[in-house]
């Protein structure tokens, strides 16, 4: 009815305007005409999804997915729900399910390798990042999380590749420099993990840890004044 559009288009505006606490109420008044209103409880999950109302978030997806299973961003943001609330399983599943209903989307993709990662799957892992950074070959977080899984595993070199995409796609992020870094200096290769060491402190003067291995780094390459004033560096900031 033009009532139940008009409470329901009226949401939509509250959403746009940042109130999303009236926008639910407009929402459940929408629902209280119609109760099988599928994009009224998908909206209201929203909503309350950015006010950090998980639990009731979730209700609203389920609700929604119940009168429209192939609703596919219903699929994907109860995915999100459940990673906020630490529920990787059920998180993994649904982001699956909407992978099912369309296979391009590249968040999807993403995020079910951070579920891999948070279930000790680092393989799969790999594999769903690559799939994502196929399909935006731009993905920077993709990048970033392949080449500290890629770490983990030991496999320093692969993740050196990795996290160089990820800095080509932004060179202005300190943890990628860091993490290429550690992964160099795994490898044995001093001057280059140095000079990731130095733009990560470029990039973030307060970076402890970067001061740190740039004094590791350092002794290993003998120079040891160096390396005091790198360690010096992180003794300055306790």
């Amino acid at each position: 009815s033009k009532y139940t559009n008009a409470w329901y288009d009226k949401g939509i505006a509250l959403t746009r305007l940042g109130r999303d606490k009236e926008a639910i109420q407009a929402f459940d008044s929408t629902l209280a005409i119609d109760s099988h209103f599928a994009s009224a409880f998908y909206e209201k999950g929203l909503a309350l999804e950015r006010m950090s109302q998980h639990k009731e978030s979730l209700a609203a997806f389920d609700s929604a997915l119940s009168l429209d299973p192939s609703m596919v961003q219903g699929q994907y943001n109860k995915g999100l729900v459940l990673f906020h609330m630490k529920r990787y399983k059920e998180s993994l599943a649904a982001f699956e399910s909407a992978l099912a209903l369309d296979d391009t989307l590249t968040d999807a993709w993403y995020y079910s390798g951070l579920c891999y990662v948070h279930l000790g799957n680092n393989p799969a892992s790999i594999t769903v990042f690559s799939r994502a950074i196929q399909l935006n070959p731009r993905y920077y977080d993709a990048f970033f999380e392949k080449g500290l899984v890629l770490s983990d595993m030991g496999n320093y070199s692969d993740a050196v590749v990795e996290l160089s995409h990820a800095i080509e796609v932004d060179d202005n992020k300190p943890d990628a420099h860091y993490a290429r870094g550690l992964a160099l200096e795994a490898l044995g290769r001093y001057h280059d993990a140095l000079s990731s060491f130095n733009r990560t402190v470029e990039l973030d003067p307060e970076y402890s840890n970067a001061y740190f291995n740039q004094g590791v780094v350092l002794m290993q390459l003998g120079k040891l004044r160096e390396a005091i004033t790198a360690f010096d560096n992180i003794l300055a900031r306790l």
